[in-house]
């Protein structure tokens, strides 16, 4: 009975510590924490990628990889993260697949972007991602390919060949041959960086030009028929030109002999050119109104079928007679150039008279009433002798 009971006692540690290593490994590999499901779309998944990886954030391990699922496209990872973690990742953290060593196993690390999203990572949601380290052992076979389509022997040859022409100072000719087109080539690109700035504003240019096409390609058009006539008159041309050297010649040995005194002509005549041309306004206002006048008085000399002239004679008062010293002539004139209404006078209008300081104002004793008396007759129609009546 005793050995029985030993029996049942060691039965039952070994089913104990059998249920103790079960628990632990479930624990370990987190069959008792509730999880969501994430899955990532690479690629690749990689050599060294199974089921139970690793999942970190920061540097923390927050899940682990469930399954990996091959296909002609890439590998879909299914990620078995911590529901309690999983509301700290945010949704538009990017996923790299990587591993702590060269020849190490791979994990899914989650990594946060610079501005992070507000909102959590939702279960099954789905990531892309293009990080997955290169192992070394593709590395070795990229370079083995590379190798078997070079050919090793040649490739030997050829750097021995470099190792010869480098050696015994030829590299110092080669890095100074590099530095020199290095130059050059900065030299070369200094204009065509300030050119870009030019390229903008012709492109401008051109738009700005591009309304006006049709006119410039009339233009143009215009351009090449005045060069059709200038090559039909090519002869009349030639014989205008031989008639303007003839000319300069001549013009110039006038100017070699007469060179100065036209110089003091032009001097000579600056006064009166500068005062011509003060009084240019006047002299157009005057020609211009002598032709209205002209123009007006025409009827009144008749016409080809009525010849005659029509014409209303009267007397007009006389003036002051010139008297000494009173009428002596003055030069005090100033001012101008002056139109008085000129060209357009109207009808009925009398032109102001303008008094100025030349010794003479004709019309200073002219009388103010119409009236004629007897008496005053001969003054009036001759003028106030000066002194007044005698």
């Amino acid at each position: 009975m005793g050995r029985f009971r030993l029996k049942f006692y060691a039965l039952g540690l070994v089913v104990v510590l059998a249920l103790a290593v079960m628990i632990t490994a479930i624990s370990f590999s987190g069959g008792f924490t509730d999880s969501s499901t994430v899955t990532v779309v690479a690629p690749r998944s990689g050599l060294l990628m199974n089921p139970g990886a690793k999942v970190t954030f920061r540097g923390l391990q927050v899940g682990r990889v469930a399954a990996v699922e091959s296909h002609d496209d890439g590998a879909d990872i299914i990620l078995a993260v911590d529901a309690n973690e999983l509301d700290e990742i945010p949704d538009n953290a990017r996923v790299d697949i990587s591993s702590s060593t060269v020849f190490g196993a791979k994990y899914v690390n989650f990594i946060a972007p610079q501005q992070q999203s507000y909102s959590a990572l939702r279960p099954g949601a789905t990531i892309n991602t293009d990080d997955v380290m290169v192992e070394i052992n593709t590395v070795f076979q990229n370079l083995t390919g590379v190798l078997r389509q070079v050919e090793p022997e040649k490739l030997n040859e050829i750097l021995g060949a470099l190792s010869g022409a480098l050696g015994n100072g030829g590299g110092a000719s080669l890095g100074t041959t590099i530095d020199e087109v290095t130059a050059l080539l900065e030299r070369l690109n200094s204009p065509r960086t300030r050119l870009g700035p030019t390229l903008d504003a012709a492109a401008d240019a051109i738009m700005a030009y591009a309304p006006s096409a049709p006119e410039l390609e009339s233009l143009v058009s215009h351009v090449r028929s005045t060069a059709s006539t200038i090559t039909d008159k090519n002869p009349q041309i030639d014989l205008m030109l031989a008639g303007v050297m003839g000319f300069t010649r001549t013009g110039t040995d006038f100017l070699k002999s007469n060179g100065d005194k036209t110089i003091e002509a032009l001097r000579v005549l600056n006064p009166t050119t500068d005062l011509l041309r003060v009084y240019a306004p006047a002299f157009t206002c005057t020609i211009i109104g002598m032709d209205h006048v002209l123009q007006t008085g025409l009827p009144a000399l008749g016409s080809k079928e009525y010849p005659g002239i029509h014409l209303d004679i009267g007397f007009l008062p006389g003036v002051r007679l010139y008297g000494y010293p009173d009428n002596l002539p003055v030069v005090g004139a100033s001012g101008g150039p002056r139109c008085f209404g000129l060209p357009d006078v109207p009808m009925g209008t009398n032109a102001p008279y303008l008094v100025t300081n030349t010794g003479v104002n004709p019309y200073r004793d002219e009388p103010k009433s119409q009236t004629v008396h007897p008496e005053n007759l001969l003054t009036s129609l001759l003028g106030q002798t000066d002194g007044g009546q005698r």
